[in-house]
């Protein structure tokens, strides 16, 4: 596709076909991402040296990685890393990639745990980017990770072990109450679990709609808000005096959510995300402030 082409005019052809996909910004990280994982070229190598000529073997695997970004594959499948908190991670089709938003939710967690020896639940854990990146922060916590995906839990526990995190992640179908049998009582739960209603399916992008696994995603057939109202209930009877629950919501559905937490008798607060958008709930024991 690139015959003798210098670093400028690579990077300005990327760019051109990416944008065919994406927004200008997201077209602009996806090709440094590329270019750095794959080439080992910073996009100050771009500025500083644009009429560079590209060797054929970097030429071709710049080319091949661009020929599969044309076909919506998430730039962090084809380098197999994702960047969450600061943290790298694993990623495969098995698991979510890692989302900004998500972070935000590490973050109000986190400011709750500060330095107390904190036991946190993780529900429906993926890559372990959540639980990771708490423990990451706050080494003290005892951290528990679930999730009915043995792909998931194998990726989570080699992203703690990348980490250097000990963490106890282990399977469980946690829509089934009897699961709860194994689980304690914990200071902190936190989830962003499948949010996502079947009926918006054809609303998604093709990169999360063909590469990302819909078990993470979407809703249960017929059961909407069902991961709230479940985790809503394990909190009246699995929740330490003073601890809170964090989760992560679909934008449209904040005062559902708001008002499933309301009536299991909880203290609850509904929070915006970095874009103003109603992402996060949450929810601590009557008595104790949210």
């Amino acid at each position: 596709m690139f015959a003798l082409m210098t670093l400028s005019e690579i990077y300005r052809q990327y760019l051109l076909e990416l944008n065919k996909i994406y927004s200008g910004n997201e077209a602009a990280e996806i090709t440094n991402i590329a270019f750095d994982d794959v080439a080992g070229i910073k996009r100050a190598d771009v500025i500083k040296n644009p009429s560079m000529p590209i060797e054929d073997s970097l030429l071709q695997a710049l080319t091949t990685v661009l020929s599969r970004l044309q076909k919506s594959e998430p730039i962090q499948h084809i380098t197999g890393l994702a960047w969450f908190c600061g943290l790298s991670f694993k990623v495969s089709t098995s698991v979510l990639i890692p989302r900004p938003e998500t972070e935000e939710l590490v973050q109000l967690a986190s400011a709750f745990i500060s330095n107390k020896n904190s036991a946190v639940l993780d529900i429906g854990s993926g890559s372990g980017c959540i639980p990771i990146a708490l423990k990451v922060k706050h080494p003290a916590t005892k951290i528990t990770g679930i999730d009915i995906s043995d792909e998931a839990l194998q990726i989570a526990k080699q992203n703690a072990e990348l980490n250097k995190c000990d963490i106890h992640f282990f399977k469980n179908n946690f829509l089934d109450e009897a699961a709860w049998l194994s689980l304690g009582n914990f200071d902190v739960i936190i989830s962003n679990p499948p949010y996502i209603p079947e009926t918006d399916k054809n609303l998604l992008d093709k990169n999360v709609l063909q590469f990302e696994p819909h078990l993470a995603l979407f809703e249960p057939a017929g059961q909407p808000y069902i991961f709230y109202k479940k985790i809503a209930r394990f909190g009246q009877t699995h929740l330490f005096a003073g601890g809170k629950i964090f989760v992560e919501i679909h934008e449209d559905f904040g005062k559902v959510v708001f008002e499933i937490f309301l009536a299991a008798d909880y203290e609850v607060k509904l929070i915006k995300d970095m874009f103003g958008k109603e992402r996060f709930v949450v929810a601590g024991r009557r008595g104790f402030q949210v």
